[in-house]
This record gives C-alpha cells, sequence and structure tokens, in this order.
C-alpha cells in the first residue's frame, strides 16, 4: 500500500523528537525537506537560515547533503548574498 507524502512528513518530523523540546537548526530543518524531495520547503528554510545569525552558512557550499541544490538558481541566489565564494 502507497502513503502519502503527508504521512511520510508526519513519520519523517517524528524521527525528529528534539524538535519538541528544543530548538532545531534551520539546516537541519532543511536536509529534512531535502530527504524527502521537497527542494521547496530546503530551500525556505535555507533562506530563513541566511536572515537568521546564519553562522552554519559558511558550510552551505560545501556541504554534501545540498548537492542537488548547487543547479537550483535560489540556492545559488543564497550562496552568493551570504558572500561565499
Amino acid at each position: 500500500r502507497r502513503r502519502s507524502p503527508l504521512y511520510s512528513r508526519h513519520i519523517h518530523w517524528n524521527s525528529y523528537p528534539e524538535s519538541h523540546h528544543r530548538y532545531v537548526r534551520e539546516e537541519t530543518i532543511a536536509r529534512a525537506y531535502l530527504a524527502l524531495g521537497d527542494k521547496d520547503n530546503a530551500i525556505a528554510w535555507l533562506e530563513r537560515l541566511l536572515a537568521s545569525d546564519g553562522s552554519w552558512v559558511m558550510w552551505l557550499k560545501v556541504d554534501p547533503d545540498f548537492a542537488s541544490l548547487r543547479s537550483d538558481p535560489r540556492y545559488q541566489s543564497i550562496v552568493k548574498r551570504a558572500g561565499l565564494p
């Protein structure tokens, strides 16, 4: 039996029990959306990362988890606005 994408998201988010008790970083949520194949929400969370203190953003260009986004113009814009070479 095939499960709906919403069911998959529910299961996935419940695998992050810390999200119910403490702050979960934006890049962690972006990774979760990428694992679900949802590039739009992954980009949205990377935008939030850039708008926040963004200390992790310096790793964005080299993190292999985000390799599937590297050709996306929205991702390239985030990288450029972060001041990464």
